[in-house]
């Protein structure tokens, strides 16, 4: 055992069976941010932030798979790269989590954090497009975007999907009470 940990921000992946792999944007022990991508549901390669972050301080995560590479960005910046041999990602039917994983078939890998504007995009978003947005509250209808949840609730045990395709989430063993706190833009959801 190394006390390696993983804490994940929001992905589709599941370690039960390597076919339900997909992708995963988590920050590892030590605070080292990482996007995983599975073009198979087996091998998993991974960019890897050179950014290590602080705790207590808010930032913005993103990751980019184009078919080839695999991007992490940290505020907007791009901070790692891997490249892969020309593949399409590995689909699953698996629910996107956030905050957690399914790992060993359970939700696992729990985010011992705040979470604030989670969108998915099915287009491959440029460092200008990550940058120009990281900040901005989204309207929801913008191309290419098929979830969009911005936790401005404030209350309650749903997060609505503002893009337009219904993706609400349910919070699982969060209290409603107090898993709402001050986001970056509204509200947003405290793990622990």
């Amino acid at each position: 055992d190394t006390g390696e940990y993983l804490y994940t921000v929001t992905g589709k992946w599941n370690d039960r069976d390597g076919a339900y792999r997909g992708y995963l944007l988590c920050i590892r022990t030590g605070m080292e941010p990482r996007f995983y991508v599975s073009t198979d549901g087996v091998d998993f390669p991974a960019a890897v932030s050179t950014e290590t972050l602080v705790t207590g301080q808010w930032y913005h995560l993103a990751g980019t798979f184009d078919g080839t590479e695999i991007k992490i960005f940290v505020d907007g910046e791009e901070t790692g790269t891997a490249t892969i041999g020309s593949s399409p990602l590995n689909t699953n039917d698996q629910p996107l989590l956030i905050g957690a994983d399914r790992a060993g078939g359970g939700k696992g890998n729990f985010l011992d954090g705040q979470i604030d504007e989670v969108r998915v995009w099915d287009v491959v978003r440029s460092e200008a497009d990550i940058l120009a947005n990281h900040n901005t509250k989204l309207n929801g209808n913008e191309t290419g975007l098929i979830g969009y949840w911005n936790f401005n609730e404030g209350s309650g045990d749903i997060a609505h999907d503002s893009s337009g395709y219904g993706n609400d989430g349910n919070l699982i063993n969060m209290d409603a009470g107090t898993c709402w706190v001050d986001g970056i833009s509204g509200t947003g959801l405290k793990f622990d």
